[in-house]
């Protein structure tokens, strides 16, 4: 449940990659050893907090977190100046923070998973201004009835968007104008209805759109949209096989573990 008492006088590391593990806690005085650490990733673990001030690791671009049990990380990771890439799926319970409690200000993120946690999502932390290069934004498996207001201004620049199980009822007109966007996953909601432009963006586009599982699907709106399921409810996409990539969303045996790029264990 711990790493070896010594751990951290490897004071030049750059790079940690702990998988599938018992770890339950992260060593004390962590931050302050490894301050050349540029990617970091402890998942399918059992950490139950991450108190590690990551702002002591500024070249860090890469936080893997997921499959813990996380219920809280450290304030300064939704501050952190350089990070690229933040993963925090599977960690029931971990909530987004409120930018009226700590600050939210992610420059460089380009890409932020927080799949599968039943959080809450707050609606004025996504933004444009906290989030200025954000291109991926995968929320699913949360809970969020309507798109907040504040997603609007993240329309120039996102191009790939995760909304499935939030129990969504309606899309707002806003997205007919993401003008970069390839991807949206909308599955398992309780969309009646799709706006006719908004369909007409997808099909001229070539957006890959899913929305089975609700019953816009029962309509005539649904020849613009892909309504048939994927391999599991928490597969990301239809040709997830043959890329030489492990994708932990499809790693399960309805999916036959990524179509063997991943093993069973």
């Amino acid at each position: 449940s711990e790493l070896p008492a010594g751990f951290n006088l490897m004071t030049n590391m750059r790079k940690l990659k702990i998988v599938n593990s018992g770890l339950e806690r992260m060593p004390k005085g962590i931050d302050t050893a490894f301050t050349n650490m540029y990617d970091f990733r402890v998942s399918e673990s059992m950490l139950n907090s991450f108190d590690v001030d990551v702002q002591k690791w500024q070249h860090l671009v890469h936080l893997d977190l997921i499959g813990n049990r996380l219920k809280r990380i450290h304030d300064n990771v939704w501050s952190h100046p350089n990070l690229m890439n933040l993963y925090l799926d599977d960690n029931f319970r971990l909530e987004i923070p409120s930018i009226e409690k700590v600050t939210v200000s992610l420059p460089n993120l380009q890409s932020f998973f927080f799949n599968n946690n039943g959080a809450n999502i707050p609606r004025d932390v996504f933004t444009s201004k906290n989030f200025p290069i954000l291109l991926l934004l995968y929320l699913s498996g949360n809970v969020m009835v309507t798109l907040p207001d504040s997603f609007e201004s993240l329309k120039k620049r996102v191009a790939y968007l995760g909304f499935a199980r939030t129990g969504l009822t309606k899309l707002p007109t806003y997205l007919n104008d993401f003008s970069r966007l390839a991807y949206i996953d909308l599955r398992d909601n309780n969309i009646t209805s799709v706006d006719s432009d908004l369909s007409t963006m997808i099909s001229r586009n070539q957006i890959t759109a899913y929305f089975s599982g609700n019953d816009v699907c029962q309509t005539p709106s649904a020849k613009f949209l892909d309504c048939v399921p994927l391999c599991s409810k928490f597969c990301w996409n239809r040709n997830h096989k043959n890329n030489n990539f492990c994708d932990h969303t499809c790693n399960s045996a309805l999916c036959e573990f990524d179509s063997g790029e991943c093993s069973s264990n």
